[in-house]
């Protein structure tokens, strides 16, 4: 392979594509995120734009989601649990969404079993991210 070091190396080379698990966690968040804001709309009696929706109910800053969903950083599994404790997800959902990112929530990593109980208990995010603080000893946002 003749490399020209002088123009640098692409981090991704042209035409590759993200893995498909990847697009389909994308569209899949954004289809949930909608169908859940929707949902926030009727009830509150009021409109709210996606990014502000995300911040309140998640907890999640609007850029890092913005970020998140465009692909210049990843999903987490602290910020996808963030994500799912705070729309309120069934663990059926929520799992449906962490098989696209890294695999089901497992009873042996502590963050996923904070995860689990907070999402079979129907924890506000605020308590969840406490409960991750007392649990494993780290800040949610602090999870690579």
């Amino acid at each position: 392979m003749n490399i020209n070091y002088n123009k640098g190396i692409p981090r991704v080379p042209e035409g590759v594509e993200p893995p498909n698990d990847l697009v389909k966690l994308h569209m899949k968040i954004d289809m949930t995120v909608d169908i859940a804001r929707q949902s926030y709309e009727k009830c509150n009696n009021k409109k709210i734009d996606l990014y502000s929706f995300v911040e309140e109910v998640c907890n999640i800053v609007s850029a890092t989601y913005k970020s998140m969903q465009n692909g210049k950083r990843r999903w987490t599994r602290a910020q996808l649990g963030k994500l799912c404790v705070g729309l309120g997800l069934t663990l059926e959902q929520a799992d449906e969404l962490f098989v696209l990112q890294e695999g089901k929530l497992s009873m042996t990593n502590n963050l996923d079993i904070v995860i689990y109980y907070a999402l079979k208990d129907k924890d506000s995010v605020f308590d969840f991210c406490k409960e991750v603080k007392e649990r494993t000893g780290k800040d949610i946002d602090s999870f690579k």
